[in-house]
């Protein structure tokens, strides 16, 4: 991590942003490395100022309604979204192919207790050959453009959307030449 300013920073030129307060001191999160949330306020700032980074990954309901910064919308959620019209959605992708399997999803039924092992048996299945083309169509997606990962669940912070956004800006972080 570099520290850009006060109370910035950068992981391997990514921005992990999130438009609603994050807890990460929770079940699951501990063991990730520092990653820096940053506000659309401050996103806005640094877009003015010039100190704008090139990698944004953002996390949110696919419900809440599209907004200028959201970049690039990808639905990540294996299943439509319940009672959302494909037309009100505004989605540039929908990658069912990066989703957890359906074993998976079925297994954590979003038990927040589960979150930890969720996130490491996901993370497994993002690095097997069934996910990996999908994974790096959206790494590379999130290195030219803003990303913002959507989902249908409404505990934001323990889905597979927050775990994608983690998983990206890790990897950015520990890849060669960063």
């Amino acid at each position: 991590m570099t520290n850009r300013r006060a109370g910035e920073f950068e992981a391997g030129g990514v921005v992990l942003i999130r438009t609603m307060s994050v807890d990460c001191s929770g079940p699951g999160w501990s063991d990730l490395p520092e990653l820096h949330v940053r506000s659309s306020v401050q996103r806005q700032r640094a877009a003015q100022d010039g100190s704008m980074m090139s990698q944004h990954v953002t996390y949110r309901r696919i419900y809440e309604a599209p907004i200028p910064s959201d970049g690039t919308r990808v639905l990540v959620d294996r299943v439509w979204p319940r009672g959302m019209r494909k037309e009100d959605a505004h989605l540039d992708e929908w990658m069912r192919d990066i989703a957890p399997s359906t074993e998976l999803r079925k297994w954590y039924g979003h038990q927040p207790e589960r979150f930890a092992e969720f996130r490491r048996r996901y993370q497994a299945e993002l690095r097997d050959t069934r996910h990996r083309e999908a994974a790096e169509h959206l790494r590379e997606i999130a290195r030219e453009h803003p990303v913002t990962l959507l989902t249908a669940t409404r505990d934001i912070d323990h889905s597979q959307a927050a775990v994608l956004a983690h998983w990206i800006a890790a990897e950015a972080h520990t890849a060669p030449g960063s």
